[in-house]
């Protein structure tokens, strides 16, 4: 049983399952088999060693599995139990099958303190872990969530100490203002032994200072022929401060393309011809650079842009965009925001179409979106001063609904709803049947 606070829990007398004359519960009755498929869907073995209502202190030396399928623990940790931690994971790594998940949380405001992780094995025996081939380690270091936690891995099996070398995924995340992180993933990258790198990610805090340096990465990773690119720069302001380096728009290599916070300056075409998916956020864009986009990404099917400013029409012609994504429009060049903003869609070739977010617009006219058959809409029609009246809002939607004739399925979101009641009350009727 576990304690709560200072006070030990009371002990629970259970009544008996069964009559006196002892006849066997139908629970009893079930298979070994179909018990402990039972057991292990419970949430956690406290609760499994609790349907015997007894709870023993040496739990793991009691466990008698030939191979387990997880091992989770998650406690407030200090140095003095790193030996009983220590002697966990050897238990688990000696039976582990295909994945152990160790979670461990420090409590309160004080950073977590670095685990030295003791030998798995006894020396002069190999753990099953390093007894994996190569390829199977590499595939489970590229599943993990950054390149830090594959590189740590390194204590835990000498094998992997050099082998994340070679895993075809970075991912670097670092929100925290700290200089000194960039350095690290510049040493990290001269040790990398990729000849070709299925994904790259950056999430971090920026300024104008990592300029040369964040270039140097996205240089690193077209010569590795990046595939799935997340460029994810975030700046105290809300106008994107990394102008991307020109070489960046010369890449046939990109199938994925997720860019916040980025620039966009491109001397000459563009020429993405892989690239099926492109998100931006909080960019400056205009018609010419979004035709300059499309026209350059000739197998595009997803474009999504969330937060971004600077045009009037989206003329989504291409005939291979199927999807298109209107979250959020504020210019923060606009200070006065007089609000008079209005944007036209053209996406005639379009199949799914959403628009949501918060909208510091006038208004938003589509103009040929025939071939929309799902439509999504939750957006939230808003200014600084609030001078929007709710009959402007009511009709913007009624519009929205009549434009989209063709749709089968409409999905109205918690925004727009209270509008779309606000016009139900007023008698208004859906043209078109739609689920």
């Amino acid at each position: 049983m576990m304690e709560e606070g200072r006070i030990p829990p009371k002990r629970i007398k259970f009544q008996e399952i069964v009559e006196e004359w002892k006849e066997e519960d139908r629970f009893s009755a079930l298979p070994d088999c179909l018990l402990i498929k039972i057991l292990s869907h419970l949430p956690s073995t406290i609760h499994a060693i609790r349907t015997v209502l007894r709870l023993h202190r040496q739990t793991l030396t009691q466990c008698r599995q030939l191979k387990l399928k997880r091992f989770q623990v998650t406690a407030s940790y200090d140095t003095p139990y790193e030996s009983q931690v220590s002697n966990w994971i050897r238990y688990a790594f000696v039976f582990i099958s295909s994945c152990c998940a160790m979670e461990m949380v420090e409590e309160g405001r004080v950073p977590p303190k670095r685990i030295r992780f003791q030998a798995i094995v006894e020396e002069g025996k190999e753990d099953r872990f390093s007894a994996l081939p190569d390829s199977l380690l590499i595939e489970i270091l590229s599943r993990l969530p950054s390149t830090e936690y594959a590189i740590r891995t390194g204590a835990l099996s000498k094998r992997c100490k050099h082998l994340w070398t070679l895993v075809p995924t970075l991912i670097f995340n670092h929100l925290a203002e700290n200089p000194l992180w960039f350095d690290i993933v510049d040493k990290t990258l001269t040790q990398c032994r990729q000849l070709k790198l299925k994904r790259f990610e950056v999430d971090t805090s920026y300024d104008i200072r990592f300029q040369s340096q964040v270039n140097d990465w996205i240089r690193y990773a077209i010569r590795c022929n990046v595939e799935e690119l997340n460029l994810s720069l975030w700046s105290n302001g809300l106008k994107a401060e990394f102008l991307l380096d020109q070489s960046f728009f010369d890449c046939s290599f990109f199938t994925d393309l997720v860019l916040r916070g980025c620039i966009f300056n491109p001397i000459g075409a563009i020429s993405w011809k892989s690239l099926h998916k492109l998100c931006i956020f909080d960019s400056k864009l205009d018609e010419d650079l979004i035709g300059n986009i499309l026209s350059g990404s000739p197998l595009l099917e997803t474009l999504e842009l969330d937060s971004c400013y600077g045009f009037r029409l989206l003329d989504i012609t291409s005939k291979s965009v199927k999807k298109l994504v209107l979250n959020g429009y504020n210019d923060p060049e606009d200070e006065i925001d007089l609000l008079a903003d209005v944007i036209f869609i053209n996406a005639p070739n379009v199949l799914s179409l959403s628009i949501q977010g918060n909208l510091l617009l006038w208004n938003v006219l589509l103009l040929d979106v025939s071939s929309v058959v799902e439509a999504y809409l939750d957006y939230k029609k808003m200014g600084y001063w609030e001078i929007n009246r709710k009959e402007e809002k009511e009709e913007m939607l009624k519009r929205f609904i009549l434009k989209l004739c063709n749709v089968k399925v409409l999905r109205i979101g918690c925004f727009c709803d209270k509008v779309l009641s606000r016009l139900e009350a007023k008698g208004f009727e859906f043209p078109y049947e739609v689920s």
